[in-house]
């Protein structure tokens, strides 16, 4: 039996070849694919039509890459990706927002550009030169490609070598390291490739360098004067940044942003939603003391990620008279609805019960009907008692939320609906 060609990343002679000659062939095998047709018979008829293994697999795997690319790239048809490469590309809101800290950079390096994702919103931010460096010479192929596809190669370049050698004193570096290792995320900076110790330490103006949202913000590879930028999209934290010297703002210890989440954006895109800076404390310890906890009032206040890892659910907690539930929960509750805000989603409490399967499926038999969600907030919590427990009970996120929350001194189950709309408040502005 035939057998699909592969959807692996691709050498530097296939690349080259998909760049010059396949594009049609990565065309015409997208929509097939679209048409409905399986992988297997496409990669048949590629094989059929004269190409060898490699080229079978390149066009294949570029094909896979831009149907899946549709969901975040308006210009993904134009585009040659692999589906790796693919994965490793930022978000193209992201990678615009990173970039406009870039725009009154001479030189910018992008230190590990691959098929160019954050390449072309550096090329596009209004930057002078910038240069893309990758030691994947078939996905610098495609970087190029790619750049010159939407017309931003005049003062764009790639170049193939160890970003880490290259002299780039005067210039800013950004860069996105890898955060896997055999499959599996790496918790240490020192272990992302290039480690981020490294990228830190080229002899430049200024760095921007890409982390995972959960940072250990006591990590030794964490420099003590940088700004860390925590952003999410939507409802989801994306990334980290690390940003240093010219790039960093002044004053800044940490930054939380929330884009809008909306559908496939074109190259320097996005939407800001909400953006606040805390200046006070350190990076590693917010400013101030922890707050003491109070009881659940009416409402639940649950604060946005990237507020949260910026440490400056606090502050927002004292403008709109809100108060932790407990001294190691970022969890917030008041006696006043709030207003809507980027800045958390607010629960309207029905009611306050003991953290077991049983009493919760005694007090949702008197309840309204209605649709239920779990959410764990504590590390020795486990769901799968919950759903066990509450069989029969119908699931769905347009309903209610059970919020099951680890205390200082107990467990409770608080059943919540979510807040009656209201007006904006002065908590969602940008600042």
């Amino acid at each position: 039996m035939a057998q699909p060609a592969r959807a692996e990343d691709l050498d530097e002679a296939a690349a080259a070849w998909l760049v010059a000659s396949g594009r049609d062939a990565v065309a015409a095998s997208t929509a097939s694919l679209d048409a409905g047709a399986s992988e297997l018979a496409v990669g048949q008829r590629l094989r059929d039509g004269g190409l060898d293994a490699a080229r079978a697999s390149a066009v294949m795997g570029a094909s896979l890459a831009r149907r899946r690319a549709r969901l975040r790239w308006r210009d993904a048809d134009r585009l040659l990706l692999t589906p790796s490469g693919l994965e490793q590309a930022s978000d193209p809101a992201v990678a615009a927002w990173r970039a406009r800290r870039f725009a009154q950079a001479d030189l910018t390096v992008d230190a590990g550009c691959g098929v160019g994702g954050d390449l072309l919103a550096l090329a596009n931010c209004g930057a002078g030169c910038v240069v893309g460096v990758d030691r994947d010479t078939g996905r610098l192929h495609l970087a190029r490609a790619n750049v010159e596809a939407l017309g931003l190669g005049e003062h764009t370049h790639v170049v193939a070598g160890d970003a880490l050698a290259l002299p780039v004193r005067g210039g800013l570096v950004h860069a996105d390291p890898g955060r896997r290792v055999a499959g599996h995320r790496v918790r240490h900076l020192a272990d992302t490739t290039p480690p981020v110790g490294r990228v830190l330490a080229i002899a430049a103006s200024g760095h921007g360098v890409v982390v995972g949202p959960a940072v250990d913000l006591g990590d030794p590879d964490l420099p003590a004067d940088v700004e860390i930028e925590f952003v999410q999209v939507g409802p989801r934290l994306i990334e980290a940044v690390v940003w240093r010297g010219e790039l960093k703002a002044p004053g800044a210890v940490a930054t939380a942003t929330v884009l809008a989440d909306s559908a496939a954006v074109g190259v320097g895109e996005y939407a800001v939603a909400a953006t606040r800076t805390r200046r006070t404390g350190t990076v590693r310890q917010a400013a101030g003391t922890t707050p003491h906890p109070r009881p659940l009032g009416s409402h639940l206040i649950v604060p946005a990620p990237a507020l949260v890892r910026a440490r400056l659910h606090d502050e927002v907690a004292h403008e709109i008279g809100a108060g932790r539930v407990a001294i190691h929960r970022a969890l917030l509750t008041t006696d006043d609805a709030p207003a809507q805000s980027p800045w958390w989603h607010a629960w309207e409490i029905e009611a306050v019960l003991p953290a077991r399967p049983k009493a919760v499926r005694r007090w949702l038999a008197t309840a309204p009907r209605a649709p239920l969600e779990i959410e764990l907030h504590g590390p020795d919590l486990s769901i799968e008692p919950w759903w066990s427990g509450l069989r029969g009970v119908d699931r769905g996120p347009q309903g209610r939320r059970l919020h099951v929350i680890r205390l200082d001194d107990r467990a409770v189950a608080v059943a919540t609906r979510p807040a009656p709309a209201a007006s904006d408040s002065p908590g969602a502005a940008p600042r």
